[in-house]
Order: structure tokens, then sequence, then C-alpha cells
């Protein structure tokens, strides 16, 4: 396997640094997640090879303000992995727009 584009393996690697999800860090670099999983563990095996960068030390909890960015990362994984209703909700709650009234249910509505 060749080495990644330095864009996608930049893009990459700051996802993984915020402590965002692998999904998130593939989706930022324009790879799938399988591919960043794959580098993330050929940075294990060999951590001063080419992938060594990639074995990153999550951050350590609690530690500053969640942004915006990690937080969507968290609900996109809460809302794939378990299907959390709570967090679609709060999903869309954060992706209206700006003054528009936000109805979760219209789907439901009669027509």
């Amino acid at each position: 396997m060749s080495k990644p584009p330095v864009s996608a393996r930049d893009a990459a690697l700051a996802a993984l640094r915020e402590g965002l999800p692998v999904e998130v860090a593939a989706e930022r670099a324009g790879r799938s997640a399988s591919t960043v999983r794959t580098w993330i563990r050929r940075g294990h095996r060999d951590p001063s090879g080419e992938f060594g960068e990639f074995v990153v030390e999550p951050p350590v909890e609690g530690e500053g303000a969640m942004s915006r960015e990690e937080l969507e990362g968290h609900l996109t994984d809460v809302i794939r992995r378990k299907g959390s209703v709570a967090a679609m909700a709060l999903w869309v709650k954060l992706h209206a727009q700006e003054g528009a009234p936000v109805d979760e249910f219209s789907e439901f509505d009669p027509c």
C-alpha cells in the first residue's frame, strides 16, 4: 500500500487528534472508514514506519469545550451505531435553518 496523499492524510490525522470517530476522520479525508482503520493498524504494527503517526492518543476526557464538529461526530456515531432517536432529534435541531421552526415529527402529519 502506498502512502496516502498528504491532504487526505492530514485531514484524517487532524480529525483523529481531535478525538473524532474514525468514520468522521474518513469522511474528512475523502476515504472509507476501513482505509483509515488500515492506516491505524499499520501504524500500530510499525510506529516508526510511514503510518506511525496514525497511532494517536485520544484526548483526555473533559479537556476543554467540545466543538460543534466534535459533538456532531459523536452524534453521528451514536445515531449510526445505536439508532438513538434522542441523538437524531438533537441532530435535526442542530441542522435547522436559523429562525425556521423545527418540527421533528412533521413527516407523520396527515397529508
